[in-house]
Protein backbone atom coordinates (compact mmCIF):
# COMPACT_ATOMS: atom_id res chain seq x y z
CA UNK A 1 0.00 0.00 0.00
CA UNK A 2 1.29 3.25 -1.37
CA UNK A 3 0.02 6.46 0.55
CA UNK A 4 0.80 9.98 -1.59
CA UNK A 5 1.65 13.08 -0.04
CA UNK A 6 2.15 16.88 -1.37
CA UNK A 7 5.95 16.36 -1.96
CA UNK A 8 7.89 13.31 -2.97
CA UNK A 9 10.79 14.39 0.17
CA UNK A 10 8.47 14.35 2.97
CA UNK A 11 6.35 11.93 1.93
CA UNK A 12 8.83 9.60 2.11
CA UNK A 13 9.29 9.97 6.08
CA UNK A 14 5.43 9.01 6.27
CA UNK A 15 5.42 5.98 4.19
CA UNK A 16 2.46 3.44 5.95
CA UNK A 17 1.99 1.35 2.88
CA UNK A 18 12.34 -10.05 -13.88
CA UNK A 19 12.06 -9.78 -17.29
CA UNK A 20 12.71 -6.57 -19.41
CA UNK A 21 12.97 -3.09 -17.97
CA UNK A 22 11.97 0.61 -18.88
CA UNK A 23 15.51 2.07 -19.57
CA UNK A 24 15.78 6.10 -18.88
CA UNK A 25 18.01 8.21 -21.30
CA UNK A 26 21.38 8.51 -19.89
CA UNK A 27 22.32 11.16 -17.16
CA UNK A 28 24.66 13.91 -19.11
CA UNK A 29 23.93 17.07 -17.21
CA UNK A 30 25.85 19.74 -15.29
CA UNK A 31 25.48 20.63 -11.99
CA UNK A 32 24.66 23.81 -13.66
CA UNK A 33 22.02 22.59 -15.64
CA UNK A 34 20.88 20.25 -13.04
CA UNK A 35 17.44 21.04 -10.88
CA UNK A 36 18.31 19.27 -7.74
CA UNK A 37 21.00 21.22 -5.67
CA UNK A 38 22.93 18.64 -4.34
CA UNK A 39 27.05 19.36 -4.17
CA UNK A 40 27.61 15.74 -6.48
CA UNK A 41 26.70 14.04 -9.37
CA UNK A 42 25.56 10.86 -7.86
CA UNK A 43 25.41 9.13 -4.50
CA UNK A 44 23.75 6.31 -3.13
CA UNK A 45 22.46 6.07 0.91
CA UNK A 46 21.59 3.11 3.13
CA UNK A 47 19.27 3.71 5.76
CA UNK A 48 17.55 1.54 8.45
CA UNK A 49 14.00 2.05 9.28
CA UNK A 50 12.66 1.08 13.35
CA UNK A 51 9.24 2.06 15.02
CA UNK A 52 6.38 1.01 13.79
CA UNK A 53 7.81 -0.17 10.34
CA UNK A 54 11.04 -2.21 10.62
CA UNK A 55 13.35 -2.52 7.64
CA UNK A 56 15.81 -0.91 5.37
CA UNK A 57 15.89 1.33 2.35
CA UNK A 58 18.03 2.57 -0.23
CA UNK A 59 18.51 5.77 -2.06
CA UNK A 60 20.37 6.60 -5.42
CA UNK A 61 20.46 9.66 -6.98
CA UNK A 62 22.20 10.41 -10.50
CA UNK A 63 21.59 14.11 -11.98
CA UNK A 64 17.93 14.86 -11.71
CA UNK A 65 17.22 11.38 -10.97
CA UNK A 66 16.33 9.69 -7.73
CA UNK A 67 15.53 5.77 -6.74
CA UNK A 68 14.50 4.58 -3.39
CA UNK A 69 13.18 1.16 -2.52
CA UNK A 70 12.09 0.47 0.94
CA UNK A 71 11.73 -3.09 2.43
CA UNK A 72 9.66 -3.29 5.56
CA UNK A 73 7.74 -5.35 8.04
CA UNK A 74 4.86 -2.95 9.20
CA UNK A 75 3.26 -3.87 12.75
CA UNK A 76 -0.23 -3.27 13.68
CA UNK A 77 -0.69 -4.31 17.01
CA UNK A 78 -0.28 -8.44 16.24
CA UNK A 79 -0.47 -8.12 12.79
CA UNK A 80 2.31 -7.84 9.93
CA UNK A 81 2.16 -6.29 6.89
CA UNK A 82 5.18 -6.84 4.27
CA UNK A 83 5.99 -3.91 2.53
CA UNK A 84 8.38 -3.51 -0.42
CA UNK A 85 8.02 -0.04 -2.42
CA UNK A 86 10.38 1.32 -4.97
CA UNK A 87 9.63 5.28 -5.33
CA UNK A 88 10.86 6.73 -8.38
CA UNK A 89 11.72 10.76 -9.54
CA UNK A 90 12.60 10.92 -13.25
CA UNK A 91 12.73 14.43 -13.64
CA UNK A 92 9.79 15.92 -14.13
CA UNK A 93 7.32 12.22 -13.37
CA UNK A 94 7.19 10.18 -10.24
CA UNK A 95 6.55 6.65 -10.09
CA UNK A 96 5.12 4.81 -6.83
CA UNK A 97 5.58 1.24 -7.18
CA UNK A 98 4.03 -1.57 -5.12
CA UNK A 99 6.81 -4.53 -5.89
CA UNK A 100 4.85 -7.21 -4.43
CA UNK A 101 1.02 -5.94 -5.97
CA UNK A 102 3.07 -5.48 -9.42
CA UNK A 103 1.00 -1.95 -9.35
CA UNK A 104 2.56 1.56 -10.25
CA UNK A 105 1.26 5.55 -9.83
CA UNK A 106 2.49 7.54 -12.35
CA UNK A 107 2.40 10.99 -11.57
CA UNK A 108 4.24 14.46 -12.30
CA UNK A 109 6.84 15.67 -9.72
CA UNK A 110 5.51 18.60 -8.32
CA UNK A 111 9.49 19.14 -6.13
CA UNK A 112 11.20 18.95 -9.72
CA UNK A 113 8.25 21.20 -11.34
CA UNK A 114 8.62 23.85 -8.45
CA UNK A 115 12.41 23.83 -7.88
CA UNK A 116 12.98 24.12 -11.80
CA UNK A 117 11.24 27.21 -11.72
CA UNK A 118 12.92 28.79 -9.37
CA UNK A 119 16.51 30.52 -8.70
CA UNK A 120 19.14 28.50 -8.49
CA UNK A 121 20.07 30.29 -5.05
CA UNK A 122 17.07 29.65 -3.62
CA UNK A 123 16.24 25.62 -3.94
CA UNK A 124 18.37 24.35 -1.33
CA UNK A 125 15.94 26.77 1.12
CA UNK A 126 13.43 25.14 -0.87
CA UNK A 127 14.52 21.49 0.01
CA UNK A 128 14.61 22.40 3.54
CA UNK A 129 10.96 23.40 3.63
CA UNK A 130 9.80 20.33 1.81
CA UNK A 131 11.35 18.10 3.97
CA UNK A 132 9.70 20.07 7.09
CA UNK A 133 6.74 20.30 5.55
CA UNK A 134 6.62 24.48 4.87
CA UNK A 135 5.89 24.62 1.40
CA UNK A 136 2.51 26.68 2.03
CA UNK A 137 2.80 30.23 -0.28
CA UNK A 138 4.75 33.11 1.87
CA UNK A 139 6.23 30.40 4.45
CA UNK A 140 10.41 30.01 4.93
CA UNK A 141 12.44 27.73 6.13
CA UNK A 142 12.53 27.29 10.26
CA UNK A 143 15.65 27.53 11.81
CA UNK A 144 17.78 24.54 12.63
CA UNK A 145 17.56 23.95 16.69
CA UNK A 146 20.66 21.55 16.65
CA UNK A 147 23.26 19.51 14.52
CA UNK A 148 23.98 16.12 14.68
CA UNK A 149 26.51 13.50 12.67
CA UNK A 150 24.46 10.90 10.92
CA UNK A 151 27.05 8.09 9.07
CA UNK A 152 30.03 10.28 9.34
CA UNK A 153 28.02 13.56 8.02
CA UNK A 154 26.78 16.78 9.87
CA UNK A 155 23.06 17.71 9.06
CA UNK A 156 20.98 20.06 10.74
CA UNK A 157 18.12 19.36 13.35
CA UNK A 158 14.55 20.69 12.03
CA UNK A 159 10.97 20.16 13.74
CA UNK A 160 8.72 18.48 11.19
CA UNK A 161 5.77 20.43 12.04
CA UNK A 162 4.36 18.70 14.93
CA UNK A 163 4.88 15.56 13.43
CA UNK A 164 8.70 15.32 14.93
CA UNK A 165 12.22 15.93 13.68
CA UNK A 166 14.55 16.00 10.53
CA UNK A 167 18.38 15.85 10.48
CA UNK A 168 18.92 17.74 6.43
CA UNK A 169 22.77 17.19 4.58
CA UNK A 170 22.74 19.04 1.47
CA UNK A 171 19.04 18.90 0.75
CA UNK A 172 18.85 15.31 1.93
CA UNK A 173 17.26 14.12 5.64
CA UNK A 174 19.60 11.65 7.09
CA UNK A 175 17.39 11.15 10.08
CA UNK A 176 13.70 11.69 10.57
CA UNK A 177 11.55 11.00 13.95
CA UNK A 178 7.51 10.64 12.96
CA UNK A 179 4.95 10.24 15.68
CA UNK A 180 1.33 10.38 14.77
CA UNK A 181 -0.75 8.71 17.54
CA UNK A 182 -3.86 9.03 15.27
CA UNK A 183 -2.58 6.34 13.01
CA UNK A 184 -0.71 4.27 15.03
CA UNK A 185 2.39 5.83 12.94
CA UNK A 186 6.03 6.03 15.05
CA UNK A 187 9.05 5.83 12.69
CA UNK A 188 12.39 6.27 13.25
CA UNK A 189 14.68 6.35 10.15
CA UNK A 190 18.54 6.87 9.89
CA UNK A 191 21.24 6.83 7.22
CA UNK A 192 23.97 4.24 8.14
CA UNK A 193 25.97 4.53 4.70
CA UNK A 194 26.17 7.69 2.69
CA UNK A 195 28.73 7.31 -0.74
CA UNK A 196 28.88 10.38 -2.98
CA UNK A 197 30.82 10.57 -6.48
CA UNK A 198 30.20 6.47 -7.44
CA UNK A 199 28.88 4.77 -10.47
CA UNK A 200 25.41 4.31 -10.29
CA UNK A 201 24.03 2.20 -13.25
CA UNK A 202 20.88 3.48 -15.48
CA UNK A 203 19.24 -0.08 -14.22
CA UNK A 204 18.58 1.13 -10.69
CA UNK A 205 15.86 3.87 -12.40
CA UNK A 206 14.25 1.32 -14.75
CA UNK A 207 10.56 0.05 -13.71
CA UNK A 208 10.00 -3.79 -13.66
CA UNK A 209 8.36 -5.20 -16.91
CA UNK A 210 5.69 -6.80 -15.32
CA UNK A 211 4.31 -3.99 -13.32
CA UNK A 212 1.19 -2.45 -14.41
CA UNK A 213 0.94 1.61 -14.59
CA UNK A 214 -1.82 3.94 -13.33
CA UNK A 215 -1.03 6.80 -15.52
CA UNK A 216 -2.81 10.17 -13.72
CA UNK A 217 -0.67 12.53 -15.45
CA UNK A 218 -3.08 11.90 -17.88
CA UNK A 219 -6.39 10.45 -18.23
CA UNK A 220 -6.31 7.16 -16.46
CA UNK A 221 -5.65 4.25 -18.04
CA UNK A 222 -3.90 0.98 -17.20
CA UNK A 223 -0.87 -0.23 -18.86
CA UNK A 224 1.37 -3.27 -19.18
CA UNK A 225 5.47 -2.49 -19.55
CA UNK A 226 6.15 -4.00 -23.21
Amino acid sequence: MIKKFIYPAFALFVLVAGGCAQQPAPVTSTASERVYPYPFETAKIEFSLTGSMEGTRTMYIKGDKESNETHTVQKNGDQEEKIDIKLLELGDLYYQIDLNAKTAIKTTNPLYNDLKNMPQENRMDFLVRAATGNVAAGSTAPLAKNEKEIAGQKCNVYDIQTYGEVCIWNGIPLYSTIKIPTQNIENTTTATKIETGIDVPDSVFTIPADVKIQDTTTPATQTTQP
